[in-house]
């Protein structure tokens, strides 16, 4: 099994959603009440490694880099 880094694992994520003029983004916080205007939380939870899976660009023999 080989080891893939959650930043290579967002680049291959953005690369193939760009095709469909798409981007994973990350939040930043800019105030409490930015979020709240727009009724998103501060915080939320991605699965990488599953969205890579779907999208075919993490293979079968690869585990995302704990690191």
């Amino acid at each position: 099994m080989a080891n893939v880094t959650k930043g290579a694992l967002i680049k291959r994520i953005n690369r193939k959603l760009q095709h469909r003029d798409e981007q994973l983004r990350t939040a930043r916080y800019v105030g409490r009440e930015h979020y709240e205007d727009f009724n998103l939380g501060r915080y939320y939870v991605v699965d990488l490694e599953r969205i890579g899976r779907e999208l075919g660009v993490l293979g079968a023999r690869e585990n995302l880099d704990a690191a």
